[in-house]
């Protein structure tokens, strides 16, 4: 989840920044990374 994070908000932290356009296609794996670590996290709770 926290990797998720970091890809997802540095990405767009780093396009803001000036960072070439091409970042934003890396962008849509960061939200990936965190809705998997949302279900992950589902899961565990409700198998509690």
């Amino acid at each position: 989840m926290i990797i998720g994070a970091v890809i997802f908000s540095g990405t767009l932290y780093a396009m803001a920044l000036g960072a070439p356009r091409w970042f934003g296609a890396i962008t849509p794996i960061g939200g990936l990374g965190l809705l998997a670590g949302w279900a992950l996290f589902a899961v565990a709770a409700l198998r509690s």
